[in-house]
């Protein structure tokens, strides 16, 4: 597969568009085990923006393909990703990081017996307590001790019913130090 890759600054994140001369397609194996290209549809274009995200973002999906010959089958476009959540499985979607560092992103374009398919990865930012940002799964950012506990939590008692407490203020007969029900 030759490709061309047009970066676009966008603000902090970073757009590919790109497109491919050929496709590195799975087609019907021969009896040697090899597989045969012919009217495998090829990708034409994709984009992906942005290239990083943190953890609970989404990077917004799209892509193109053609097909190869005039076989007349409809060509079904999907993206797929292993360690995160793709919104749908289809030509244009969002996929959501859902764990930090690289991902792995896969677009396939099959039509009839024959898949084309291209790899791509995003980066994923894991969310880190006390860098001063709320972060996904964090409450509060950073931690002070009183209204902020270590690991970017809130404190139970402080009469708030917060994320993750059943009840506050704690008082050993229906709600838990841990405020939770009793």
């Amino acid at each position: 597969m030759t490709g061309r890759f047009l970066p676009i600054l966008m603000g902090a994140a970073c757009l590919i568009i790109g497109s491919c001369d050929d496709s590195r397609g799975v087609g019907s194996a021969d009896a040697g085990g090899r597989t045969s290209h012919a009217g495998c549809p090829a990708i034409t274009s994709w984009a992906i923006s942005p290239l990083q995200t943190s953890v609970g973002g989404q990077v917004n999906l799209s892509a193109t393909a053609v097909a190869t010959t005039d076989a007349g089958a409809p060509i079904d476009l999907r993206w797929r990703g292993v360690r995160g959540k793709v919104d749908a499985p289809a030509a244009v979607t969002t996929f959501t990081c859902l764990t930090g560092g690289n991902q792995a992103i896969t677009l396939s374009a099959s039509a009839g017996d024959c898949e084309a398919l291209s790899n791509f990865t995003v980066f994923c930012v894991a969310p880190k307590c006390g860098d001063g940002h709320l972060d996904p799964g964090e409450q509060c950012d950073p931690p002070n001790g009183t209204t902020c506990l270590a690991g970017c939590s809130l404190p139970c008692g402080d009469g708030i019913l917060e994320p993750g407490e059943a009840c506050d203020p704690p008082d050993g007969k229906t709600c838990s130090a841990t405020c939770q029900s009793l």
